[in-house]
Protein backbone atom coordinates (compact mmCIF):
# COMPACT_ATOMS: atom_id res chain seq x y z
CA UNK A 1 0.00 0.00 0.00
CA UNK A 2 1.34 3.61 -0.92
CA UNK A 3 2.44 5.90 1.80
CA UNK A 4 0.29 8.89 2.42
CA UNK A 5 3.16 11.95 2.67
CA UNK A 6 1.82 16.02 3.60
CA UNK A 7 4.37 17.73 1.58
CA UNK A 8 3.26 21.02 2.41
CA UNK A 9 2.56 20.78 6.88
CA UNK A 10 3.52 23.99 9.09
CA UNK A 11 4.21 23.30 12.78
CA UNK A 12 6.26 26.26 14.64
CA UNK A 13 7.49 25.40 18.23
CA UNK A 14 5.90 27.05 21.07
CA UNK A 15 8.54 29.24 21.90
CA UNK A 16 8.50 31.30 18.62
CA UNK A 17 4.84 31.62 19.50
CA UNK A 18 5.75 33.11 22.32
CA UNK A 19 8.21 35.54 20.89
CA UNK A 20 6.41 36.38 18.26
CA UNK A 21 3.83 37.54 20.49
CA UNK A 22 5.99 40.06 22.61
CA UNK A 23 6.80 41.98 19.14
CA UNK A 24 4.37 44.58 18.52
CA UNK A 25 4.93 44.68 14.57
CA UNK A 26 4.93 41.84 11.90
CA UNK A 27 5.46 39.72 12.41
CA UNK A 28 3.88 39.09 15.28
CA UNK A 29 0.74 37.00 17.16
CA UNK A 30 -2.27 39.51 17.85
CA UNK A 31 -5.69 38.59 18.73
CA UNK A 32 -8.34 39.87 16.15
CA UNK A 33 -11.93 38.97 16.72
CA UNK A 34 -11.57 37.11 19.79
CA UNK A 35 -9.30 34.81 18.19
CA UNK A 36 -5.75 34.86 17.82
CA UNK A 37 -4.15 35.20 14.83
CA UNK A 38 -0.58 35.49 13.07
CA UNK A 39 0.12 38.72 11.46
CA UNK A 40 3.02 37.81 8.87
CA UNK A 41 3.01 41.55 7.79
CA UNK A 42 0.90 44.50 8.01
CA UNK A 43 -3.50 43.42 7.90
CA UNK A 44 -2.25 40.05 6.31
CA UNK A 45 -3.91 37.80 9.13
CA UNK A 46 -4.16 34.14 9.51
CA UNK A 47 -5.17 31.79 12.07
CA UNK A 48 -3.06 30.32 14.39
CA UNK A 49 -4.75 26.95 14.45
CA UNK A 50 -3.86 24.39 16.78
CA UNK A 51 -2.56 22.12 14.82
CA UNK A 52 0.19 24.45 14.14
CA UNK A 53 1.94 24.84 17.39
CA UNK A 54 0.64 21.63 19.17
CA UNK A 55 2.67 18.57 18.58
CA UNK A 56 -0.28 16.61 20.18
CA UNK A 57 -2.89 17.89 18.12
CA UNK A 58 -0.80 18.01 15.17
CA UNK A 59 -0.53 13.97 15.32
CA UNK A 60 -4.03 13.23 16.38
CA UNK A 61 -4.67 15.46 12.76
CA UNK A 62 -2.35 13.42 11.02
CA UNK A 63 -4.17 9.72 12.76
CA UNK A 64 -7.17 11.23 11.90
CA UNK A 65 -6.35 12.07 8.18
CA UNK A 66 -3.83 8.68 7.82
CA UNK A 67 -0.79 10.82 6.81
CA UNK A 68 2.13 8.84 8.13
CA UNK A 69 4.85 11.64 7.31
CA UNK A 70 4.97 15.17 7.37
Amino acid sequence: MARVIDSHSHWTPPILLEALERRDMAPRIVTHEGSRMIELAPGQLFPLKDDIWSEEVKLEKMDRDRIELA
